[in-house]
């Protein structure tokens, strides 16, 4: 559908991921190689990266002068293995959700990643999908090294999101998208407003 809009001229603004298969990426690809004239915008909806806190953490290392070791942690909880999250639909946790931190990465370092390493645990019961809980470590090309810990095995009564940066002996320590703390940064923490 995002295709036929785009060949129409139509801007578009489709969920995450973009597409399940590499077949549907090489088609926009090709949408997007072929011929002169201008084409329409495509955007896919990562929010993460349009947070107040990522705009802070975002100039808060624009300057840096070293790459950077950024530690995120997803406990995303349990989600029942028939819920269409876990479908074609869905693509899965990994595709479905944790994109959205391969996202947030990427526009952080403002680079390219270069590999990925990425193990997970194999349940002991049938209780948990194979791929509910992995880490996932990117080195991009500016040398910085990213890790996600994602699990649906842990508690909800523990917050969901967290992650810290560390870079020339400064922190940027956020949680929960709720606060952000500086920790040897010049600037001011912020926290997002009650009920926000």
């Amino acid at each position: 559908m995002a295709l036929d809009a785009l060949r129409a001229g139509k801007h578009v603004l489709v969920e995450k991921p973009l597409a399940l298969e590499q077949t549907e990426i090489a088609e926009i690809e090709a949408f997007y190689s072929g011929g002169a004239q201008p084409k329409p915008l495509l955007l896919t909806g990562f929010n993460r990266r349009f947070s107040p806190f990522l705009e802070r953490i975002s100039a808060g290392v624009a300057g840096r002068s070293n790459p950077m070791i950024i530690n995120y942690r997803m406990n995303a909880g349990y989600i029942p293995l028939d819920h269409w999250v876990h479908g074609p639909e869905g693509g899965g946790r990994n595709r479905g959700e944790a994109c959205h931190i391969y996202d947030l990465c990427t526009f952080v370092t403002q680079s390219e990643v270069l590999s990925v390493d990425a193990k997970s645990i194999v349940p002991a019961t049938e209780f948990y999908s194979a791929s509910d809980n992995f880490v996932a470590t990117m080195q991009f090309r500016d040398g910085t090294v990213a890790t996600l810990t994602y699990t649906a095995s842990g508690s909800t009564e523990f917050p969901k999101e967290a992650m810290e940066i560390y870079v020339d002996g400064n922190i940027f320590s956020l949680d929960e998208y709720r606060s952000l703390k500086l920790v040897g940064a010049r600037g001011e923490n912020i926290e997002a407003p009650q009920g926000g």
